[in-house]
C-alpha cells in the first residue's frame, strides 16, 4: 500500500526575521537571500513589496502579521453607533433601522451623503421584512375566485358604471402602539425586544377607508370604543379634528354594526355620492343583509357589491394595495410620535386618530 503523501506546514514568520531578510535583500538582491536564507523567493517579493509597512509597523518583532487582516468595517463610527444601539435596547427604546438611520444623518451627515450618492435612490428606513402568510384557502383557489369574481362583475356592471362610480370600503383596526413588525435586540440577552411604554392592544379604534376606482380617497369613519351617548361621545369627539370630512362616532366594542352602517351611509357616504354608483363591501352581516343594502340605497343611490367569503385578499382592492402601506405608514410615524411616559387613554386616542389622518393623506392615489 503505497504511503499517504504528507502535505507540507505553511511557514511564517515574524516581523524580525521579514526586516532581516530586507535588510540583507538591499545588498545582494531577493533571490540570492531566499537561497541562502531556505525561504521561498515569491515570499521574500511580497516582503519587499510591503517594505515600507513591515518596516513602519509599530508592534511586537516576534509578530508575524501586521494586523489588520480581518474584516475591514466600511462605518469609521462603529463604536459609537454600537453604543447608540446599546443604550437604546438598555433603555428598552423600539431600536430599528429606521432610528439608526437617524443617528447617522444627524450626526454623520456627511458619510451618510457619500454613502448613499452611488446608490439609485434612498432606501426605505422602515422597509421591514415581509413575512409569508397563512391563509384559509390556497392560492390557486383564490386566483380562480378572484378570476370568478371580476368576470361576473364586469358582466353586470361593465355598461352601468364608470371609475369615477365604483367605490371599495374596508374597515381597519388601528392601534396607538404600532412599533415596527422588527425590533433588534442584543442576542442572548432575555427580554431585549421588549418596549417600554407599549400596550400590545393599546385604544384600539376602527377606521373605516373608502377609495373610489380612479384614485379618490374618502374621509375617513373612526369607530371608537365607548358607550352611544357616553362622556367619550360627548366629550371627546367634538375635539378631533374637523372640517375635512372625517366622521367619528362610538359603538360598544370598536368595531362594525347596523347603526354605524347606518351613520357611514347618512353621514359621510351620502355626500361623497351623487350618481348611481357600486360599492364593494365584504361580506360582513351588516354589510350584505337587507337593511344594510337598503340604508346605502336610499341614502346615497348606490349599489352595495358583496365580495365572496374568504376572498379580500385578492379581490379587494383596498385589502390588496392600500391597507399594507397604510399599515407601513402608521408604523413610521409611529417612531415620529413616540412619547415616553405615561400617556391617558383619551390623549392615546386622539393621537391615533391624527397619525391615521397624516397617513390616510401620504398614501398615493
Amino acid at each position: 500500500m503505497p504511503a499517504t503523501p504528507r502535505s507540507s506546514k505553511q511557514r511564517s514568520y515574524t516581523i524580525q526575521q521579514k526586516r532581516d531578510a530586507l535588510l540583507l535583500a538591499s545588498d545582494i538582491g531577493t533571490k540570492p537571500v531566499a537561497d541562502s536564507l531556505g525561504y521561498p523567493p515569491r515570499t521574500v517579493q511580497d516582503w519587499a513589496a510591503q517594505r515600507d509597512a513591515i518596516f513602519d509597523f509599530k508592534g511586537a518583532q516576534v509578530s508575524k502579521t501586521l494586523k489588520g487582516q480581518g474584516r475591514k468595517e466600511i462605518i469609521p463610527f462603529a463604536h459609537g453607533l454600537l453604543t447608540f444601539m446599546k443604550d437604546m435596547r438598555r433603555d428598552e427604546e423600539p431600536l430599528c433601522t429606521t432610528l439608526m438611520l437617524e443617528y447617522i444623518k444627524t450626526n454623520h451627515r456627511r458619510w451618510f451623503n457619500n454613502y448613499m450618492s452611488g446608490k439609485k435612490s434612498l432606501i426605505s428606513a422602515d422597509n421591514a421584512i415581509q413575512v409569508a402568510q397563512h391563509t384559509k384557502k390556497l392560492s390557486a383557489d383564490l386566483e380562480e375566485t378572484h378570476l370568478k369574481f371580476a368576470v361576473e362583475f364586469w358582466e353586470k356592471h361593465e355598461s352601468s358604471f364608470t371609475e369615477s362610480t365604483i367605490f371599495n370600503v374596508d374597515k381597519t383596526a388601528i392601534y396607538y402602539d404600532t412599533p415596527p413588525k422588527h425590533i433588534l435586540a442584543e442576542r442572548g440577552r432575555k427580554g431585549s425586544a421588549k418596549v417600554k411604554y407599549t400596550e400590545k392592544h393599546s385604544a384600539r379604534l376602527t377606521a373605516v377607508l373608502t377609495f373610489r376606482a380612479d384614485g379618490k380617497k374618502l374621509p375617513i369613519l373612526f369607530i371608537v370604543k365607548g358607550m352611544p351617548g357616553g362622556s367619550i361621545e360627548k366629550e371627546e369627539l367634538p375635539k378631533y379634528p374637523q372640517g375635512q370630512g372625517h366622521v367619528y362616532c362610538v359603538q360598544e366594542n370598536g368595531w362594525m354594526d347596523s347603526r354605524v352602517w347606518s351613520i357611514y351611509a347618512k353621514e359621510l357616504l351620502k355626500f361623497q355620492i351623487d350618481v348611481p354608483s357600486v360599492l364593494l363591501a365584504d361580506n360582513f352581516d351588516c354589510h350584505v343583509s337587507e337593511e344594510g343594502q337598503e340604508v346605502i340605497k336610499t341614502q346615497t343611490y348606490a349599489t352595495v357589491c358583496p365580495l365572496r367569503a374568504n376572498s379580500t385578499a385578492v379581490c379587494q382592492p383596498l385589502d390588496v394595495g392600500v391597507m399594507g402601506p397604510l399599515k407601513k405608514t402608521l408604523r413610521a410615524l409611529w417612531l415620529t410620535d413616540y412619547r415616553k411616559g405615561y400617556v391617558t387613554a383619551s390623549e392615546k386616542r386622539l393621537i391615533s386618530v391624527k397619525r391615521t389622518i397624516r397617513a390616510w393623506a401620504l398614501i398615493d392615489s
